[in-house]
């Protein structure tokens, strides 16, 4: 799908109060323009892939929600029994009089169950707590949950 195509799609997504739409629009439009290596998009934001890191904008207020958490919690905890999570930024950047919280992730490959057992040797537990499993590798080979808002 063409960029022209995703955007569209995305703007048809958005679900927020006229005060803060405009503002939303102008963050999505900037991250568009850089040219991403991959766009995803859910039911609460739209995420820009770049090399080593991705940008989550929220599409409507459960998406804020989930950043302002996201963006909130970040360890390099030493317990492969705990639920390990991403280094992330959380940015609250300011246009038209609104705040809304923009999370930079450091880019994880989502793992199969294979490739985590490979790689680890067994399978973790705390995976079973994340929502769908989406946990993958960090590029220093950590295994982390990827998205874990609070929605």
């Amino acid at each position: 799908m063409d960029i022209e195509s995703i955007k569209k799609r995305v703007f048809e997504c958005l679900d927020f109060e006229d005060n803060d739409l405009p503002f939303v629009t102008i963050i999505l439009n900037k991250y568009f323009k850089r040219n991403p290596i991959d766009i995803c998009w859910g039911l609460r934001r739209c995420v820009f892939v770049f090399k080593n890191y991705v940008i989550k904008v929220p599409i409507n207020y459960n998406g804020v929600r989930d950043n302002d958490w996201e963006g909130s919690i970040s360890d390099l905890g030493p317990d492969i029994n705990d639920i390990s999570y991403p280094k992330t930024k959380l940015a609250y950047p300011k246009v038209k009089n609104s705040y809304i919280p923009i999370v930079f992730m450091e880019y994880v490959k989502w793992a199969t169950t294979k490739e985590i057992k490979e790689k680890l040797g067994y399978y973790p537990d705390w995976i079973g707590y994340v929502d769908c499993g989406q946990v993958g590798f960090t590029k220093s080979g950590r295994l982390v949950a990827f998205d874990y808002g609070i929605s």
